[in-house]
């Protein structure tokens, strides 16, 4: 049988991930589309929350939740704004080549620059 339960974590970031949609993204939306990106407030409060490092490893300063977590995030805030979902994924799927193909080195040295650069 297959569980389609996300579980007591998951459904936490979900439910995160939904409450931050409606607070700081739905509210903006023609304003994110006007400006073609996302206000620094709703950067820093992505960033804040801990949803930037949501799958990075923990030597990146992430959470190391995975794939799953992010598409979980990902699809409450495309529900609200698409385009300021794809705004907020600073690394997007970049992330997966970099470790299985270069490693730890490989995150270090492409991941991490452009996640310090990001609130």
């Amino acid at each position: 049988m297959i569980d389609f339960d996300l579980g007591n974590e998951l459904e936490l970031i979900r439910s995160t991930a939904h409450e931050f949609a409606g607070d700081h993204l739905r509210p903006g939306l023609r304003e994110n589309e006007k400006t073609r990106g996302v206000s620094s407030a709703t950067r820093d409060a992505f960033a804040e929350i801990g949803f930037q490092g949501l799958e990075c490893p923990e030597s990146l300063g992430g959470s190391a939740l995975g794939a799953l977590a992010r598409c979980v995030v990902m699809e409450e805030l495309g529900a609200a704004d698409p385009g300021a979902a794809l705004a907020l994924d600073g690394l997007g799927p970049a992330l997966y080549p970099l470790a299985e193909l270069g490693g730890e080195d490989a995150l270090t040295r492409f991941a991490r620059p452009v996640l310090d650069e990001l609130p």
